[in-house]
């Protein structure tokens, strides 16, 4: 804990008077003005002895959950304790949310008493916050002297984008069974892959005998997978201009998360593409820190849809679908980013067109979905995946 003495505007100011009263009466010889610049003075002496003494709390502040997702309900609990000997008056603390101030009313303690206050969290935006630390200031009647006593540190708070579950199609396996093979492959086709260590469970038929007598006698077997698992590939738009506003956004970013979740539960590998608030690309192979991703996700305004479209397609060369969630892109601008991927067996794209009463015409040729809400976006693709 530490302690900040602060002089307010008015404490500035009273000292500003103090002196320039002193020093024009001294030199005009008014009376006036010196009896004005001794009773700022007395002010001024009245607050440095009112803010003197030691606090007496101790507090302690946990965060619960620590995760949630955007406009659910987090507390901030505070734990009050009145660590002096006399009763202490009610006074209000300060939490601080991403720089933002969060008011706590502290009511009046007794002497040893502990006392827990909870208050709602902000989560009607999507990020990483930083909560803390929480101070508690005394102050004099005028206002004119302020001092702080800092409790706790600063603590990561994470809202999440909303998720809104949809079903994924099975459609979109490769045909050739000799396509590209990958380590994540799932195990039991018969697409041969590498040569690897025996484990237990292996099927003897498998083992590789030439390896085998290489290694000096550990028995090393033939790795076949299945290349024809439907794999999908999701690339989110990040470009500031290629929407209208941020719930537009934040809509494609709910759009992303429920997709890559999706995908989680059915056990199906997904490929995911976007910006981080850095402005580097990242994808979804560690998909259980996908959601920790998408909150962070901002727009950016020189990564372009088209560049983030060419890297999906480097990278995901196995993919039997892929989705490009954007804006208010009208063909020719979807024409232009798609380029690349015009090889995948599906291409779907998703416009999230919010509060758009007049949206740019979709694409004629592609499977495109506009939706303006993630109840929308749930129905109509379903509608066309089912």
């Amino acid at each position: 804990m530490s302690a900040l003495r602060v002089v307010t505007n008015a404490g500035w100011a009273a000292i500003v008077l103090c002196v320039g009263a002193y020093l024009g009466g001294w030199w005009l010889g008014w009376l006036e003005l010196m009896i004005l610049a001794a009773g700022c003075g007395i002010a001024l002496l009245i607050a440095g002895v009112s803010i003197f003494g030691r606090f007496p709390f101790a507090i302690d502040r946990s965060i619960q959950p620590r995760q949630v997702t955007r406009g659910d309900d987090a507390f901030g609990l505070l734990q009050v304790t009145n660590t002096g000997r006399v009763p202490t008056f009610p006074r209000t603390a300060r939490d601080s949310f991403g720089g933002r101030p969060v008011p706590v009313r502290i009511p009046s303690l007794r002497p040893g008493v502990q006392h827990e206050v909870r208050y709602l969290l902000p989560t009607d935006q999507r990020g990483e916050f930083a909560v803390g630390p929480v101070s508690v200031a005394r102050t004099d009647p005028l206002g004119l002297l302020r001092r702080e006593r800092i409790h706790g540190e600063v603590d990561t708070f994470v809202v999440y984008p909303r998720i809104h579950p949809v079903l994924l199609s099975a459609s979109g396996i490769t045909k050739d069974l000799d396509g590209p093979t990958s380590d994540s492959s799932p195990q039991g086709g018969i697409a041969f892959h590498t040569i690897r260590p025996y484990e237990m469970g292996d099927d003897y038929r498998h083992i590789h005998w030439r390896s085998t007598a290489k290694t000096g006698g550990s028995l090393m077997v033939r790795h076949f997978v299945d290349n024809r698992r439907p794999y999908i590939g999701v690339v989110l738009d990040t470009h500031r201009e290629s929407y209208a506003n941020q719930e537009s956004f934040e809509l494609a970013v709910e759009i992303v998360a429920s997709l890559s979740q999706s995908a989680m539960r059915a056990g199906m590998p997904a490929g995911l593409h976007a910006a981080t608030a850095t402005g580097d690309g990242f994808s979804g192979s560690a998909m259980a820190r996908h959601l920790d991703e998408a909150a962070a996700i901002q727009m950016q305004d020189e990564r372009r849809l088209g560049d983030f479209v060419s890297a999906a397609a480097k990278a995901e060369s196995r993919a039997t679908t892929m989705v490009v969630v954007t804006g208010a892109l009208g063909p020719a601008e979807v024409d232009v980013a798609l380029r690349s991927v015009r090889h995948v067996p599906k291409l779907v794209v998703v416009r999230s067109l919010v509060d758009q009463p007049d949206p740019p015409s979709p694409h004629p040729s592609l499977v495109s979905i506009d939706v303006a809400s993630g109840d929308e976006f749930v129905q109509r693709w379903d509608q066309v995946f089912r």
